[in-house]
């Protein structure tokens, strides 16, 4: 009985061929790596957007909160609760400078949410 042979044979170059491709690979993902870790060690880099989005929710469902209030006790009692937490000119330029998040996160603290 005949051992089986394998029909390829060792071939250096093609040894060489699939290093280089490789190490060109791994060299273009640590390059990838690094500007992601910069970008993410930025104060300004913005949340995930499925972050955003729940913040969002998050705030529009204490403002739908806001509105039922509104039309269960008047204007006058809803903005009262409301100034409670934040002023609109607070609201505006919290919205405006940190976002939704910092908002939402004020929301849950102040147990609104």
């Amino acid at each position: 009985m005949h051992a089986t042979t394998h029909s390829s044979t060792y071939n250096p170059r093609d040894f060489r061929c699939k290093v280089s491709s490789n190490f060109l690979v791994l060299t273009g993902l640590l390059f990838i790596a690094s500007v992601a870790h910069a970008a993410g060690n930025s104060g300004a880099t913005p949340p995930p957007s499925f972050v955003l989005d729940q913040c969002k929710h998050d705030v529009m469902t204490y403002q739908k909160n806001l509105e039922e209030l509104r039309k269960t006790l008047g204007d006058k009692a809803a903005q009262e609760f409301a100034d409670k937490f934040m002023t609109k000119e607070q609201w505006n330029e919290s919205l405006q400078r940190d976002g939704y998040c910092a908002i939402a996160r004020g929301l849950k603290a102040a147990r609104l949410l």
